[in-house]
């Protein structure tokens, strides 16, 4: 279960989702250290980051780059029962959305074509 996050420029998998799949994150990934901000200000937090990962929604995917895996809580309020946060690096890439609040989904909007969103690496 991901968050959406209009307010956040960048995704991110959160502390629960880094525990549960610890291994194949450090297997794929690299430990470092990101800066966080928000509206507490900004601090630097350990994470392992991911430099090629894909998500799907509905039937498009985003490949994102230099996604970091946090290994430390860094919003309990909002991480609690979220595996992710879903930012604007993916949620700009879209043309709309359709919210179903009966199945609580939410689909989105590819355009005529299928298309694959990518979040270049800096």
């Amino acid at each position: 279960i991901c968050d959406l996050d209009t307010g956040a420029s960048h995704s991110a998998l959160f502390l629960r989702f880094y525990e549960r799949m610890k291994t194949r994150i450090q297997e794929a990934g690299r430990p470092d250290t990101v800066r966080i901000a928000g509206v507490a200000g900004d601090r630097l937090v350990p994470a392992w980051v991911l430099d090629n990962v894909t998500l799907t929604l509905g039937e498009t995917s985003a490949r994102l780059f230099n996604m970091p895996a946090y290994t430390v809580a860094v919003d309990s309020l909002i991480e609690r029962g979220s595996d992710c946060r879903l930012g604007l690096d993916v949620l700009s890439g879209f043309n709309g959305y359709i919210v179903n609040l009966r199945s609580m989904s939410l689909l989105p909007i590819a355009g005529a074509s299928d298309r694959r969103l990518v979040n270049e690496p800096n």
